[in-house]
């Protein structure tokens, strides 16, 4: 008796049938690493950090609204108009802002600023910038 593995029938079982239509690709992204961020500086850091901050808050309103968006002129991209996010999406926007704050925060250590320190002077921004709402 044939095994399985070296009988024709296991390559034409797992094979994709030959329909004349083009198969889909399936394409892996790969996820980020920390080491990622590190080559930006501390600026860009905190600019990338702001944007998935509002990437991330986009997706919670998309995911709150399911995909329904009331006023369709302030989407910035017109390809998210009426699709609802996946899961994944949250999860992934989460661990990159993380792992920019963590990059963020280890630049600070090496230049010997305290967290205090570095909190007072966020803030400091924050409060010049108008907060970032206005």
């Amino acid at each position: 008796m044939q095994s399985l593995r070296s009988s024709s029938l296991a390559t034409r079982a797992f094979a994709p049938a030959q329909t004349g239509r083009r198969a889909a690709v399936v394409v892996r992204v790969k996820p980020t690493a920390a080491g990622d961020y590190r080559a930006l500086s501390a600026e860009e850091l905190i600019q990338k950090a702001a944007s998935l901050k509002a990437e991330y808050t986009k997706l919670q309103y998309l995911k709150r609204t399911r995909g329904k968006v009331t006023n369709p002129e302030t989407l910035q991209d017109q390809a998210d108009d009426g699709i609802a996010p996946k899961g994944h999406e949250f999860k992934h926007a989460r661990r990159q802002l993380s792992q920019v704050l963590t990059v963020l925060r280890e630049k600070q250590i090496a230049d010997g600023l305290s967290r205090k320190d570095a909190r007072k002077i966020e803030k400091e921004a924050a409060v010049a910038g108008g907060f970032g709402r206005f």
